[in-house]
């Protein structure tokens, strides 16, 4: 027990002699100069005479241990002996006190800060910073909120400021500014005590209506000042929407008599500036020469009093407007009538309802017969514009039917025609005992004699075996045994016939490839044949349809995609000459293919259409669909991409665009997806794709046309 109590003694004197000072872990700087902390107690390091604590821990452990004994192994230690011992242990217990021993552990020390310090912690950290702080908020994680002493001065200062204006029976404080004070007591104030933020809010809100009251009825007064004019008068019909916070704020006695003064200012302003007007209106004329200035004041009117309407004053305007206006009708009413039933659409009358009818006394006898004769005619005019509409899709209907029809017939007429083709060839083989090649399979033989025909006049022997084959296969033996020539390389059968292909020997002009069927002394048969075929498979290039019932006539050009050119002729010497030429280039004109009555079909080789326009008339053209342009095959749209343009036939517009010109003669212009212009000159349109380089192009664009 002894020992127990020597060793609390010893405790009891380090901890004595142990110090502590207020630190902080870190801070958090906050608004209106508070700051967060999170405090701690850090080791004090003692000052002065580092010897003190341990002679003093020598003293009280010596006096201790001489007053009483110490047992230990069975051996008693007392007086002399035990006050030794424990004046030693108290010089070891003074010497880590003051770091003697283990500096770096007493250096390391630190007390677990708790709220219930908090005063006592604020008070020696104001001491070791020089700064009053005072606590604005203790929080649950052990964190406090400071705040300068000197600001919460100042704050509270300002505070009792605002409480004795308020508390006066007249406070000097304005409306605005009390709101003001609202939003800081969320901002500045925030760091006050809670208790005192409290009771100023509870101080504002007691004293908001009698604040109000004064600030509004201030501001009524100052309206009083304002110009005789209709711009005074909005600023007083706005003021309370203007001011609706402080409205809502005032008292209903302070609102009542703030809305009286507007009310009676805008009268006065009213009496003042409403005779002009009643004296403007009653200057017009009476007959119908007056009723468009009539309806012209009344427009100003509206646009001028339109929003004030809940006055009388303005009320008695407006209908001394329309009272008028009925009075006026009255003399004129005969001509409305005729005005009425001369009416062709129901515009026209809307016309006539908005010109006569409209802003008058709807009460008035005469207005409701016009009204009621309107209504009237509009429902012939309607069940008139019915009739047309039936009727017209009747015709549209019957147009359809017609051509359905036309095209029925012309596929079937196509048919027959082919199978007279097919009738006429095998009884002319028999008959000449030779082939007769037709169209396609010459297309064939140009196909291969074209890949022969390279810009440094080689070839693949494969290629050119291909090709003789194709044409011997047919029954016509080659002439001679040299390499293919791009001058001419002909091949006869046993009858004289003769297949020529050539491209005039210029391995760079490639455009004049072309290969032909010469019949010497042709049958009436061979060449009914060959016409039949041609009108039934291809279309003119001067038509945009197909057209099977046509006689075709020698040196017509006929094509199919618009690669190849289709043509039939009699020569100078009465042979039958059937040829297909390359057309890869696009040098021959082809006119758009039609596919209905307002939609063509514009590719990469056609470039006029079939529509004539005259000077004046409104065109409205749109396109649709895509092409593949270029070895890439990429996408383009009729509005074009970007690029390329060294290929355009227009260097102004996007590569592959939908483009056109009025005449061969014209300029080129941009169409896009959709376009709609006045033509400025008559003449054939011409449309096509804004790409010179056709060979490696696919697809059309679909363009649909209106002409009015």
């Amino acid at each position: 027990m002894k020992l127990f109590s020597g060793l609390l003694l010893l405790s009891l004197f380090a901890a004595s002699c142990t110090t502590y000072q207020a630190t902080v872990t870190k801070h958090d700087e906050l608004n209106y100069s508070a700051i967060r902390v999170y405090p701690e107690w850090t080791y004090k390091k003692p000052k002065g005479k580092k010897w003190i604590a341990p002679l003093i821990g020598l003293s009280i452990g010596g006096a201790y241990g001489y007053q009483t004994e110490f047992t230990y192994d069975g051996q008693t230690f007392r007086e002399a002996e035990n006050a030794a011992i424990w004046g030693g242990a108290g010089l070891i217990a003074g010497a880590m006190v003051n770091g003697i021993l283990f500096p770096k552990y007493a250096a390391r020390r630190k007390q677990t800060f708790e709220l219930s310090q908090s005063d006592k912690w604020v008070k020696s950290f104001n001491s070791t910073t020089g700064i009053n702080y005072v606590i604005s908020q203790k929080e649950l994680n052990n964190t406090l909120v400071l705040v300068p002493e000197e600001k919460i001065r100042e704050l509270r200062q300002q505070a009792q400021v605002l409480r004795n204006d308020l508390n006066q029976a007249t406070p000097t404080i304005g409306f605005d500014e009390l709101q003001s004070w609202k939003g800081d007591l969320q901002r500045e104030y925030s760091v006050l005590p809670s208790s005192e933020i409290s009771d100023l809010s509870l101080l504002i809100s007691t004293n908001e209506a009698k604040v109000a009251n004064i600030d509004l009825l201030a501001k009524v007064q100052q309206l009083q000042v304002l110009n005789p004019d209709l711009n005074s008068v909005n600023v007083l019909n706005r003021f309370s929407g203007a001011n609706a916070l402080l409205y809502s704020k005032a008292d209903a006695l302070t609102q009542q008599r703030a809305n009286d003064i507007i009310f009676t200012r805008i009268t006065e302003i009213f009496n003042q500036i409403l005779p002009e007007e009643k004296n403007k209106l009653a200057s017009i004329e009476p007959g119908k020469e007056g009723i468009g200035p009539i309806n012209a004041f009344y427009q100003s009117f509206t646009q001028k009093y339109g929003n004030l309407l809940t006055f009388e004053q303005v009320k008695e305007l407006k209908m001394l407007i329309e009272a008028k206006k009925s009075s006026m009708l009255t003399a004129i009413a005969r001509e409305i009538r005729l005005e009425i039933d001369n009416a062709q659409s129901v515009n026209q009358l809307e016309t006539i309802t908005n010109t006569y009818l409209s802003h008058v006394d709807t009460g008035n006898s005469l207005i409701a017969t016009l009204n009621e004769r309107i209504i009237a005619r509009k429902r012939e005019i309607l069940e008139e514009e019915k009739r047309r509409e039936l009727a017209k899709q009747r015709a549209e209907q019957e147009r359809r039917d017609r051509i359905r029809r036309e095209e029925e017939a012309r596929r079937r007429v196509i048919s027959q025609n082919n199978a007279v083709v097919d009738r006429l060839r095998r009884d002319l083989r028999i008959e000449f005992e030779s082939n007769f090649p037709t169209f396609e399979e010459l297309q064939a033989i140009l196909q291969a004699y074209i890949k022969l025909i390279n810009d440094d006049g080689k070839y693949l022997v494969k290629d050119a075996d291909y090709f003789i084959n194709l044409v011997e296969r047919k029954g016509f033996m080659r002439r001679g045994m040299n390499a293919i020539s791009s001058d001419d390389e002909s091949f006869e059968n046993s009858k004289g016939f003769l297949i020529k292909a050539s491209a005039f020997g210029s391995f760079d002009k490639e455009e004049l490839t072309y290969v032909s069927l010469t019949i010497p002394n042709p049958s009436a048969e061979m060449i009914r044949m060959y016409k039949l075929e041609l009108v039934s498979n291809y279309r003119n290039t001067f038509r945009s349809s197909m057209n099977p019932y046509e006689d075709a006539e020698g040196g017509d050009l006929y094509v199919d995609s618009g690669k190849t050119m289709y043509e039939y002729d009699i020569n100078k010497d009465g042979e039958l000459v059937v040829e297909v030429r390359k057309n890869t280039d696009a040098i021959w004109p082809i006119m758009a293919e039609r596919i209905s009555t307002n939609t063509i079909k514009v590719d990469s080789y056609s470039n006029f259409t079939d529509i004539s326009l005259r000077e004046g008339q409104l065109v409205e053209i749109e396109a649709s669909g895509s092409i593949k342009l270029g070895v890439f095959s990429v996408d383009c749209y009729p509005e074009g991409i970007n690029g390329f343009r060294s290929n355009n036939v227009d260097q102004r517009f996007n590569h592959g665009c939908l483009i056109g010109k009025i005449g061969n003669d014209g300029e080129w212009f941009y169409i896009g997806r959709n376009k709609t212009f006045t033509a400025p000159v008559s003449g054939v349109l011409h449309l096509r794709i804004n790409d010179d380089v056709e060979i490696d192009n696919s697809g059309h664009f679909i363009v649909t046309c209106s002409v009015k």
